[in-house]
């Protein structure tokens, strides 16, 4: 009896290791369809921003053009200095390089955004204007543990700290 019963302890061992196996592997698809999730929401958070960044740009660009048109008049009319036209210049010339270096980071980025997508890269991807979460209020909570214990990693290492534990159980059986 003491053998059968060092026998079933050890199917009975077996069965918990395969099942917290069967766990950790669902634990690890979850987490990467997470990290999927937060690559892709991530990616376009940068796209939009850098949109928001390329109207601003454009807009003072348009305001620099301007300007640049009123100080031609006013150094014709003896007004203003052509110190002040050339300054304006200088700035509408740097701001359009800096519109053309983001142009291209922003081609990266929806590049990025089209292979975490899955999405081949020669297709073409439309972003819905503003994003409406940037100003919905994050909940607060009061426990960090029951953060943790939420979370998907975590729960991935207990899983693999019983399995361990499993293992030596094992080991010393």
């Amino acid at each position: 009896t003491l053998c059968f019963a060092g026998v079933q302890e050890g199917w009975g061992g077996r069965l918990e290791a395969a099942n917290t196996t069967r766990d950790l592997y669902r634990l690890r698809s979850q987490m990467n369809e997470e990290q999927i999730i937060f690559n892709v929401s991530s990616a376009y958070l940068q796209v939009l921003q850098t949109q928001e960044n390329f109207n601003n740009i454009h807009a003072n660009f348009k305001r620099l053009e301007q300007l640049e048109k009123i100080l031609q008049v006013q150094v014709q009319n003896d007004v203003a200095t052509k110190v002040q036209l050339n300054r304006v210049t200088v700035n509408k010339t740097n701001l359009e390089n800096t519109r053309q270096s983001l142009n291209a980071t922003f081609e990266q980025q929806k590049n990025s955004l089209k292979f975490f997508m899955g999405l081949p890269m020669n297709q073409e991807i439309t972003l819905a204007g503003g994003s409406p979460l940037l100003n919905t209020p994050v909940p607060t909570v009061e426990d960090a543990g029951t953060v943790l214990l939420g979370r998907t990693d975590f729960k991935l290492l207990e899983t693999q700290k019983k399995l361990y534990s499993l293992n030596v159980k094992n080991i010393e059986a």
